[in-house]
């Protein structure tokens, strides 16, 4: 009996401006996985995400398993509405994904329940990033494809993250992401790399 899977990419080509950007990748994302995508600047790594979450056109097969909703996105650069304050993001995107729960537990984990009343333009790169990972938690995406998950990060904010993914794994989760990072930050046992020349 075949293993179930959260995501599988068979022969995946991505072309911009008559350009080859990569061409037939095929890998199989298991839950409880990471998919490491590595390869130099410019190789195609954000692209190869780009793809998979149906932004950029491509040829080849990606499956999703229950659809395009399950897939979470957190870019290199943070996506974030610069002149809202933390409250209004979470009051916001709480109504966008039906989040039940109690965010402000979210906003404690992150250390971010004191800046609630702060705009997000005066918040640091790290806070900014803590902030991305909170809207993917509330998201409950089972697939989350993560841009340089943390780079550019202190020692300390990295362990905040680096605990958010594994446990987003221990419970079934699986994760595609791009990282120049060493491969001893992640679990090696569970890591699956996919080079881009």
């Amino acid at each position: 009996m075949s293993k179930k899977y959260l995501l599988k990419v068979k022969n995946l080509s991505c072309e911009r401006n008559y350009k080859i950007i990569f061409k037939k990748l095929s890998f199989i994302l298991f839950p409880g996985n990471i998919i490491l995508v590595d390869g130099e600047n410019g190789a195609g790594k954000t692209s190869l995400l780009l793809c998979v979450a149906d932004v950029l056109d491509y040829t080849g097969n990606i499956l999703v398993k229950n659809g395009i909703d399950n897939l979470g996105y957190v870019g290199h650069k943070n996506a974030l509405f610069e002149n809202e304050t933390i409250f209004d993001f979470f009051a916001f995107w709480k109504n966008i994904y039906n989040y039940t729960k109690n965010y402000q537990d979210v906003l404690e984990y992150f250390n971010l329940i004191d800046f609630i009343e702060t705009p997000i333009s005066l918040l640091s790169f790290g806070q900014k990033k803590k902030l991305s990972f909170a809207r993917l938690i509330m998201m409950n995406s089972k697939i989350w494809l993560l841009d340089e998950p943390i780079s550019g990060l202190d020692e300390k904010t990295k362990q905040i993250i680096l605990k958010i993914i594994k446990k987003h794994l221990s419970q079934g989760g699986g994760v595609l992401a791009t990282s120049h990072q060493n491969l001893n930050y992640f679990d090696i046992n569970k890591t699956t790399r996919v080079k881009i020349d």
